[in-house]
């Protein structure tokens, strides 16, 4: 699977969403190949999608999807604007039920905080890493790094 594709897939379906929350989602990067679930790793970015637009600005937020392609590993960022989130609290969110910041509840979302947490078990149950990152101006950078599926030995 490429997660580039999966990441052009999930923009494509929550794109309603996005625009009438006034969220703008850019989309981009380098074929990202990874061995895994057909079932769980477009799940995977289908939550970091939509958890990037929903935890965003009350208007005129943005998001941001990049794959990347290293020897060794394949990343997926996500990156959106929001609240300003103190490291602490960001450190909790991988959490079941817990949230970055407090939101009401509305009809396009009724999420109970699990987003993230599902995430973090399929990247574990692929041999990933997920890293979250607070945004000095408010926001998250959320980083999946999965294993290459065809690694490249350094050269002797």
């Amino acid at each position: 699977m490429d997660l580039s594709l999966l990441a052009e897939g999930a923009v494509e379906a929550l794109v309603p969403l996005a625009d009438r929350r006034g969220v703008a989602v850019e989309v981009g990067g380098a074929p990202a190949p990874v061995l895994g679930s057909s079932t769980l790793l477009p799940q995977l970015v289908t939550n970091l999608v939509l958890n990037a637009i929903v935890h965003n600005l009350p208007s005129g937020g943005a998001v941001a999807l990049r794959t990347h392609s290293m020897p060794h590993a394949v990343a997926l960022v996500v990156e959106n604007t929001g609240e300003l989130l103190p490291a602490h609290r960001v450190a909790t969110l991988i959490e079941p039920f817990q949230r970055g910041a407090e939101r009401t509840r509305s009809d396009d979302h009724a999420g109970a905080g699990l987003g993230l947490a599902i995430v973090d078990r399929i990247t574990q149950a692929h041999g990933g890493t997920l890293v979250l990152t607070p945004r000095t101006d408010g926001g998250l950078i959320v980083t999946v790094w999965l294993p290459h599926p065809y690694p490249v030995e350094p050269s002797a």
